[in-house]
């Protein structure tokens, strides 16, 4: 059958010079090459005819190329012509081949470049010690004003933990400064007994152990991981300051009676050590805030480390065990360490309190308790053997013999005899040499203060450690309520709307309908409530003697009530008073302060708070945010009265409304959803440490 036409269209893509100069050479018979921008498309149309009449093709080529210079190969060669043209079909599809091969194998020859770099890198890395550029951490980098901190919960909106407003906390973080602290940002990893040892996660962290550069250890988790580190690490911040005035709103005052400091260094910010927050976590918890915050945070995870014994310890001893553990691992690798219990709070730079820790002078500075004996809520140690024997010691004792740690301490020192000769000398003497050659110091008293040496800290404290047993709650009040609080999360910078009143005083029953009243009110307004410092408490029974609580007690009768009381009398020897008796308490002493805090949703606040935010608040404008306007009780009927007054101006816009106690507002009939107010059960019984209420 005769062929008339071949129609050939061929799409070729970026194909290069070489190969369209060889399709134009070759193609001999009715082509048209149109080349569209850079010769990134060119289309070959071949159309071959052994008819007659050649004119359409000839015609067809000329439009497109102009005349033709094959128009006698054409007339001549057709059946040639069609053989060239599918040579060069087979040239143009081996040369797309190769440009496909050849972009093949390059990106073959990348990946492989790529992946055996990757696999490079992990080996070394599993292979080589972790090691950090220390260089940079050596650099002391400069502060700026104190501000805020913010302790958000890991569910925030931002994924924060710990957050800073407006400030670079170089020293804070062993050099590091971040502004937010993300995880997965800036800050410290976190390390696992499990994976590794306390010695190389903080040589990766901090390197190895300088001057004028210690750790700050503390221990523990939960409540006081949430609510207490916070602080300490303000605190830290504000030591870097320049102008130490303006960082410690309750700067310490001189010692009582005129006393001189047996050591005083009067520290710049400069010359201030400059510590590396350290936190040994006890629990999940707790590593997973320091996760989210930034902070250099420890566990011992890895049970078969775990003598015995100490898998069969309480609680509180097993964490005198990782305590002791982690102080002697420190020692051991020639790190100087302060450590402090999460109940100590600071203002005023303690520093200047102790001994330069690195200059040899002394081993160990702890802190004073009841003169005979030291208390481990607050020291500092240099990195030695001899403070790691010490450290060793404790724990094995803590662990195989279950003791105490503190007592081990003061035993391993040998601290009663040495420092009264077994209560022949006194007052005790406050520098020694313990019987392994130990040289201790013992930090004055009147500088770091254990609540057991009284209730209220004198003016001189720079450190107060709420050591007497009792809630957490309760120790957080006290550190507030005492000065020791510092601006975390804006607490007085951003006062929230208050109702106060001026005293509270009655019966028990009186004084409880009084607390009662108020938090209604403080609810329906959208108020926090400040109580008043001071609680009158008026009751016939007498003040509980000796011989009275020990008989309860010896009954199972801890707290007891009034009633309880009564209906002992007779065993006890108690009688009614001819009158009535005044008692007046501290508001956490009248009122169990740690129930009410769970049953009321209004935000109570520290007696206090007033005059803490005074110091925060320095400018007029930023004082009018606590001024105070007084609404007078006498002038209130009902309390549906009362709450309209204070709903309505010029009392709803005051920031601070005080209840004027001119007259009992005992006398109001509460809402019925007002909570029950609980009250302190031994109120005739003054405070002491281990019975602040019961």
């Amino acid at each position: 059958m005769p062929l008339t036409h071949l129609d050939v269209i061929i799409s070729l893509t970026s194909l290069s010079d070489r190969a369209v100069h060889r399709v134009g050479q070759t193609l001999q018979d009715g082509i048209c090459i149109r080349k569209v921008p850079r010769l990134t498309q060119a289309i070959v149309v071949f159309r071959s005819s052994l008819a007659s009449n050649f004119s359409p093709i000839d015609d067809h080529f000329s439009s497109q190329l102009g005349p033709s210079p094959l128009s006698p190969l054409l007339l001549a060669r057709p059946i040639w012509s069609a053989l060239g043209c599918l040579r060069a079909l087979a040239f143009t599809m081996a040369e797309l081949k190769h440009r496909y091969q050849s972009v093949v194998r390059q990106r073959r020859r990348r990946a492989l470049a790529v992946a055996s770099t990757i696999i490079f890198v992990l080996v070394i890395s599993l292979l080589l010690p972790v090691t950090v550029d220390t260089s940079r951490l050596q650099q002391d980098r400069p502060w700026r004003t104190i501000a805020a901190w913010s302790w958000l919960g890991p569910s925030s909106p931002a994924g924060t933990a710990l957050v800073q407003y407006g400030i670079g906390a170089a020293s804070l973080f062993g050099g590091r400064n971040s502004q937010f602290l993300m995880s997965g940002d800036t800050g410290y990893a976190q390390g696992r007994a499990a994976e590794t040892n306390l010695i190389t996660f903080i040589s990766s962290q901090i390197g190895a152990p300088r001057a004028g550069r210690p750790i700050w250890a503390v221990i523990g988790g939960g409540f006081y991981l949430e609510n207490a580190l916070p602080q300490l690490a303000a605190y830290l911040d504000a030591l870097q300051l320049v102008n130490t005035a303006d960082a410690f709103k309750r700067p310490p005052g001189p010692k009582l009676g005129g006393h001189p400091d047996e050591v005083y260094r009067n520290l710049s910010a400069a010359d201030t050590p400059k510590p590396a927050l350290l936190v040994i976590c006890l629990d999940e918890a707790c590593m997973s805030q320091c996760a989210s915050s930034g902070l250099m945070c420890f566990i011992y995870d890895k049970p078969e480390d775990f003598p015995e014994q100490y898998k069969k310890l309480s609680a509180y001893f097993a964490i005198g065990w990782q305590k002791a553990t982690a102080l002697a691992d420190l020692a051991s690798a020639g790190h100087s360490v302060v450590f402090s219990d999460l109940d100590v709070f600071f203002q005023g730079n303690v520093f200047e309190y102790l001994h330069d820790i690195e200059d040899g002078a002394y081993d160990i500075q702890m802190q004073d308790e009841c003169n005979e004996s030291l208390n481990i809520g607050f020291f500092a140690q240099r990195g030695t053997s001899a403070v790691e024997t010490l450290w060793r010691t404790v724990a094995n004792d803590v662990a195989f013999g279950g003791s105490w740690d503190q007592r081990a301490v003061n035993d391993f020192l040998d601290v009663r005899r040495l420092r009264t000769a077994n209560y022949t000398t006194w007052p005790p003497i406050s520098s020694f040499v313990s019987p392994t050659g130990l040289k201790v110091y013992v930090i004055d008293k009147a500088r770091v203060w254990a609540r057991m040496s009284g209730l209220m800290p004198p003016a001189s404290v720079v450190g107060l450690h709420l050591t007497c047993p009792g809630p957490a709650e309760l120790r957080l009040h006290d550190a507030k309520e005492n000065g020791f609080w510092h601006d975390v999360n804006r607490y007085y910078t951003d006062p929230p709307r208050i109702l106060t009143i001026g005293a509270l005083a009655g019966n028990q029953t009186t004084v409880a309908r009084q607390v009662k009243v108020m938090l209604a009110l403080a609810r329906a307004t959208g108020r926090a409530f400040v109580p008043p410092s001071q609680v009158y408490v008026v009751s016939r029974l007498p003040q509980m003697t000796v011989t009275e609580y020990e008989h309860l007690h010896s009954i199972g009768i801890s707290s007891p009530t009034q009633e309880d009381r009564l209906q002992h009398a007779n065993a006890t020897d108690i009688k009614m008073l001819d009158a009535p008796a005044i008692y007046h308490r501290r508001f956490p002493a009248a009122i169990n302060l740690e129930r009410l805090l769970h049953l009321t949703d209004v935000t109570i606040l520290e007696p206090s708070y007033l005059r803490n935010a005074l110091r925060y608040l320095v400018s007029s404008a930023s004082a009018a945010r606590v001024a105070q306007r007084p609404v007078d009780s006498m002038l209130l009927n009902t309390y549906q009265h009362a709450l309209d007054t204070l709903s309505s101006e010029p009392y709803a816009s005051a920031p601070v409304l005080t209840i004027m106690d001119h007259d009992d507002i005992s006398r109001f009939e509460p809402p019925r959803d007002a909570v029950e107010v609980p009250l302190c059960r031994t109120i005739e019984t003054p405070e002491r440490c281990g019975l602040i209420c019961a």
